[in-house]
């Protein structure tokens, strides 16, 4: 086992390693790295040519192609053909990261995030990447929850692994917000029922099992 330099950013990395800590880039060959984010001062990580898989309260239509930025203070959204969307960071309840690289639990994939929302947990990552109906080199999906918004977008050019240590301030921004406001709280009566509903057409759609819904059921109830 050795050090080599990443083809992209000449970060030494080790030899075995599939993606560079630093860009995100295969290091043998350089490709799959992060956009500059330097377009926007102070951001974390741009991600162009993103698709979105789903969601609602947001006017964006599944299909639809944007780039993401990850911003100092908002999360910035820039659709191909439309006008440009933001999210503030407090308004952010949850956010996840998942796909191929990722944990893997019962053969579905599942990624490590912030937030206490069942509807942004892992399950719903992994029901998301089922649904995808081609593959490419690095699937990652994102989701990203808000009080009245919820969205699952699909990105190939990032990894989830090293996409989440580049969003570690991000993730870092989220977590003294919900210290600052107490922690967790409980699930809101339409909320619960729009959780409920979405676990509901999972397991209709045989994306989890009956005893994965009871499970995640049982989970969201507990935080009335």
């Amino acid at each position: 086992m050795g050090v080599i330099a990443c083809a992209n950013c000449r970060f030494r990395v080790n030899d075995q390693a599939e993606h560079c800590p630093e860009c995100g880039a295969d290091p043998r060959t350089g490709e799959g790295a992060f956009t500059d984010p330097g377009e926007v001062p102070g951001s974390f990580a741009m991600l162009r040519g993103a698709r979105v898989l789903g969601g609602h309260g947001l006017p964006l239509s599944a299909g639809a192609k944007l780039d993401v930025v990850f911003g100092p203070e908002t999360l910035i959204l820039r659709p191909v053909s439309d006008a440009e969307l933001t999210v503030p960071y407090p308004e952010i309840t949850a956010l996840e990261i998942g796909g191929p690289g990722a944990r893997r639990t019962g053969g579905r994939f599942i990624g490590g995030g912030f937030g206490p929302a069942g509807a942004a947990e892992g399950m719903l990552i992994g029901a998301a990447l089922n649904l995808l109906t081609t593959r490419t080199k690095v699937d990652t999906v994102i989701c990203v929850q808000t009080d009245a918004a919820e969205l699952f977008l699909h990105t190939s050019a990032a990894a989830p692994d090293p996409l989440r240590m580049r969003l570690s301030g991000v993730f870092n921004i989220l977590r003294r917000q919900q210290s600052a406001s107490g922690g967790a709280s409980p699930i809101g009566g339409g909320q619960l029922e729009e959780t409920l509903q979405s676990l509901a057409n999972l397991r209709d759609q045989n994306l989890i099992t009956e005893d994965e819904y009871a499970a995640k059921k049982a989970e969201v109830l507990s935080r009335l």
